[in-house]
């Protein structure tokens, strides 16, 4: 069964209609054990923690999903344009247990993306970067043998420098929440704005006309 979620994100500015994300490329993956849900990784808006606009998963075929220079998901991402029509490149990967990232391809800005993770097994914690996500961006987590990628799609407005994850509905062989094994983000290239660093708190102003809250839509498509 491929497990497919995806949220109706409502603007303020939108006096009405609707808008869902259609995935495409769902059939180049095989999927098994658990599922994923839009709220296992939210960006921090304004203060205000917002699900992710959609998320696919788990799949268990590849089984990892970010090896050399991002691929194999970075080349489902653009190939296979599995959350819509972007150009994305891979900005950075963190292993759970090793103090540094992977190291950026060449040409890669580097975001500083990091995860702190809960004491014990890390099956949830926080992710950070240290320049502002301002555009499309993908965060994926890979646990035991399964990973699952998160999007989020109307970052364009705002500033985003941190958010958290979990692997709520990621499991391992024996049906049990799985912890995670390494954390992955992915932009789509942005040319109209310029990625801004880590305000001071003083400076962190509310930005108005927007509407936070997301409202659950489950779509399940069976193979």
């Amino acid at each position: 069964m491929k497990n497919i979620f995806s949220t109706l994100v409502s603007f303020s500015v939108l006096a009405c209609g609707s808008l869902f994300l259609a995935i495409e490329g769902a059939n180049a993956l095989t999927f098994g054990g658990g599922t994923c849900n839009v709220t296992d990784v939210k960006a921090n808006i304004n203060g205000t923690l917002t699900n992710s606009t959609s998320c696919i998963g788990q799949v268990s075929n590849p089984q990892n999903d970010v090896q050399s220079g991002g691929n194999p998901l970075l080349g489902f991402l653009n190939d296979d344009k599995l959350f819509g029509n972007f150009n994305w490149s891979f900005a950075g990967k963190q292993d759970i247990g090793k103090t540094q990232p992977v190291p950026f391809e060449p040409g890669t800005v580097d975001f500083g993306f990091s995860v702190d993770p809960a004491t014990g097994e890390p099956k949830n914690g926080t992710w950070n970067v240290t320049q502002a996500l301002s555009g499309p961006f993908v965060i994926s987590l890979k646990a035991a043998t399964g990973w699952a990628a998160y999007f989020f799609e109307n970052a364009d407005e705002f500033e985003i420098f941190q958010g958290t994850w979990a692997t709520t509905n990621l499991q391992n062989p024996a049906g049990k929440q799985a912890a995670l094994s390494h954390i992955s983000l992915f932009v789509a290239d942005t040319l109209d704005k310029p990625h801004q660093s880590v305000p001071e708190p003083a400076t962190t102003a509310a930005l108005g006309l927007f509407a936070l809250g997301s409202f659950g839509f489950r779509y399940n498509k069976k193979s």
